[in-house]
């Protein structure tokens, strides 16, 4: 899941968002980002969700990386 952590931060910084303002758009604290992001803690599938369209992401490129067809 250390991907899905990479894959939020690229996002994160591709919008221009700090770490606080994306915990703000998905409800979680600051530090629950920088866990995700290190591939510390793996987000609940709720929260998932929430950063997936936040970041404007399916939920499937999300957890599983960018859809290749």
């Amino acid at each position: 899941m250390k991907d899905l952590g990479a894959r939020v931060k690229r996002k994160r910084e591709q919008y221009d968002l700090t770490q606080e303002a994306l915990a703000g758009r998905v409800g979680c604290s600051r530090i629950m980002i920088v866990y995700i992001e290190s591939g510390e803690k793996i987000p609940s599938l709720a929260l998932t969700r929430k950063l997936a369209k936040a970041l404007n992401y399916s939920l499937d490129e999300l957890v599983n990386g960018e859809v290749r067809v």
